[in-house]
């Protein structure tokens, strides 16, 4: 099975005091219908994105307390929360993340809305056809629908696994300019990162780990 094409990351940063460009590059950078409610607080807005072509990385720093109505994004978002904290609300459903969470954003098909809480965040974007790739598909078997069905990870574990795979990859490689001009690696890199959300959240395609799957050996078993 051939990798995803890639092509060299990029870095670009945004500054801006102004909410309406603050919206507008939201909008632009994750693709999506945004909305935001109207604030006459002019906070100073922070994004720097890597685009590393199958997956991009964006920090953002959004120090007032904003309100957003955003579109399906069609991608997987996986957030980290490092200060303040964000309520989201999807399909019904309503939750709140605070420092140190990670999250999935919404369901790549479904629209949501939030509010920002003086946040401070890292997010993953993922294309689903790399998703889907990385899953595979056993001989003989139609490919199934990519379904997140929790926002949340499945364990601690879980959700720790994912934040030393980013950290890996943001921290280690995208920072190493000699690795990251390497499409093998950046490829290769995009794959874990897929593998580690597939694995981290409950999904369609990635059975979770029956508890049996969790366990050690035992003794008859290694003899």
């Amino acid at each position: 099975m051939s990798g995803p094409a890639t092509t060299p990351p990029t870095r670009g940063e945004f500054v801006t005091s102004d909410p309406e460009s603050a919206r507008q590059y939201l909008a632009d950078a994750y693709g999506t219908g945004l909305r935001m409610a109207p604030t006459a607080v002019r906070p100073r807005f922070r994004f720097v994105r890597v685009d590393a072509g199958p997956f991009t990385v964006d920090e953002l720093s959004m120090p007032a307390d904003l309100d957003f109505d955003a579109d399906a994004v069609g991608r997987l978002i996986v957030t980290r929360i490092d200060a303040g904290a964000i309520e989201r609300r999807s399909a019904g459903s309503r939750e709140r993340f605070a420092t140190g969470e990670i999250y999935v954003s919404a369901r790549p098909d479904q629209p949501y809305s939030a509010r920002t809480l003086g946040l401070e965040a890292q997010t993953v974007t993922l294309d689903l056809s790399l998703l889907r790739s990385v899953a595979g598909t056993p001989d003989g078997e139609a490919p199934g629908p990519l379904r997140f069905e929790d926002f949340r990870p499945l364990t601690p574990a879980a959700a720790e696994n994912w934040k030393r795979t980013a950290a890996y990859v943001t921290e280690r490689l995208l920072t190493n300019a000699e690795a990251a001009a390497q499409p093998l690696i950046i490829g290769n890199a995009a794959r874990l990162l897929a593998a580690s959300a597939l694995t981290a959240f409950p999904n369609t395609i990635v059975p979770a780990p029956a508890p049996r799957d969790r366990a050690d050996g035992a003794p008859a078993l290694l003899r």
